[in-house]
């Protein structure tokens, strides 16, 4: 698999073959929210100034989003209850995998988030749908 994430991330996924793809279908494109978000991540690995490096990222973010997306959504079927773990970029503000789901027809999801409160403020309301609080440590 290793070697299809660097296909994945070298290369559009309209420009993989059919069997290269796993049945993921295309991502939808990224908000422009979601796309400055994830610029500002690309700029924090220091991995230079080259936009043709930074679509590759963006799109390479996109086809993992659209892959956790397809597999909850089959696992939907039939009116059953999923659970996806993932990384926090790809739930803030529903624009990462919550995005591609509804895209492919799952319009019911929740997004759940862990919050530090070691400074007592709150976060962006429009950050989840439900923050949990984790204990000072």
């Amino acid at each position: 698999m290793k070697r299809q994430n660097s296909r994945f991330g070298s290369r559009q996924h309209y420009s993989l073959l059919a069997d290269e793809r796993f049945a993921i279908p295309p991502p939808q494109p990224a908000s422009a929210s979601y796309r400055l978000r994830l610029t500002e991540v690309f700029n924090q690995h220091a991995m230079g100034d080259d936009p043709e490096a930074l679509e590759r990222f963006i799109q390479a973010q996109l086809t993992w989003d659209t892959a956790m997306a397809q597999r909850l959504a089959e696992a939907t079927q039939g009116g059953a209850l999923a659970v996806g773990l993932m990384g926090l970029g790809h739930v803030t503000y529903n624009e990462g995998v919550a995005y591609q789901l509804n895209a492919l027809g799952v319009n019911d999801t929740v997004s759940l988030l862990p919050w530090q409160m070691s400074d007592c403020t709150l976060p962006d309301p429009t950050l989840a749908d439900a923050v949990y609080i984790l204990a000072d440590e």
